[in-house]
């Protein structure tokens, strides 16, 4: 008799499933790096090596019975996870979701080396599901869009950035954050800000190049 049926570990990995994508729709609605798929990627891994971490030492009869020590392991990366969307939401947010695939996909490895062929192809379903069905229902039903960055060097004067700024802000976008380096003589702004996918990206640049005389300006965009 299994510890845990079959039954049971379908179960386990829809409700995963459903939960993981309520929270990452959050996120995706409030146009955070950690999306619908990404969430729903590292969900179902970690519940993948949970019951991996109970089925095994029952399995082999070994004395060795801590569930806990893979989940510290699922922990750790997590934190590599989490560091990677702070990093890239400086730039862009390609790469999130295939490195929790690679992730994922290390845990499936783990759970057909141990013989739980079940879950393993249970768990499969599901990230196709993920990386196919969910992709298909955000282009469908959410918004597409696009983040871009905004980056202008201009001499430094008094309010100048905040006026610059307060300009950027009434153009056809929405400011995700904003960054000021100021020395003596010069100021550096960055804006990260998302537009709908079919604004036209030069003109905004052209806007921005309205504002002021800029000693540089550099544009650059990233599509989700």
């Amino acid at each position: 008799m299994d510890i845990i049926p079959n039954s049971e570990i379908l179960l386990r990995l829809l409700v995963t499933l459903v939960i993981a994508f309520l929270l990452g729709l959050e996120r995706e609605l409030k146009h955070q790096p950690a999306w619908v798929r990404t969430h729903v990627l590292i969900w179902v891994g970690s519940c993948l090596l949970m019951i991996l971490s109970i089925l095994v030492p029952e399995m082999y009869n070994s004395n060795i019975n801590d569930p806990g020590r893979i989940a510290a392991q699922v922990v750790s990366w997590i934190w590599f996870l989490g560091a990677w969307a702070i990093i890239k939401l400086w730039v862009d947010t390609r790469g999130l979701t295939t490195a929790a695939n690679v992730w994922v996909t290390a845990a499936i490895g783990l759970v057909v080396g141990a013989g739980l062929y079940f879950a393993a192809f249970a768990a499969t379903a599901i990230i196709l599901i993920d990386l196919i069905l969910i992709a298909e229902f955000k282009k469908r039903y959410i918004i597409s869009s696009r983040f871009c960055t905004i980056e202008l060097w201009f001499p430094q004067k008094d309010d100048e950035a905040q006026k610059i700024y307060k300009q950027i802000k009434k153009l056809p976008l929405s400011v995700l954050s904003k960054h000021i380096k100021e020395d003596k003589k010069n100021v550096h702004l960055k804006v990260i800000a998302k537009i709908r996918r079919d604004e036209d990206l030069f003109a905004i640049k052209n806007e921005v190049k309205s504002f002021t005389k800029f000693e540089k300006i550099l544009v650059s965009e990233s599509v989700k």
